[in-house]
């Protein structure tokens, strides 16, 4: 926090991936992918809970997509 304080005023996650672009802790591509695959989540959980059905879905392309966006900026940042 106190090497990046700009990271600790956003409360969504959007505006907190793009604070850590801007602090160059995410490079701008990786904080748009990982942006596009937040979306896609919430919008796969939120169809789910509007008609309350459980938070299980199908293994889709867009899970895929959003799925690989994690993990490609997850080794992007040394996780493996």
């Amino acid at each position: 926090a106190q090497a990046h304080p700009a990271l600790l005023a956003p409360r969504a996650t959007p505006a907190l991936l793009e604070a850590a672009a801007a602090a160059g802790l995410l490079e701008d591509g990786a904080a748009a992918a990982l942006g596009e695959a937040h979306a896609t989540l919430l919008a796969l959980a939120l169809a789910c809970g509007l008609d309350r059905r459980p938070r299980l879905v199908a293994d889709g392309a867009p899970l895929q997509a959003a799925r690989a966006a994690i993990r490609a900026a997850g080794r992007a940042l040394g996780f493996s």
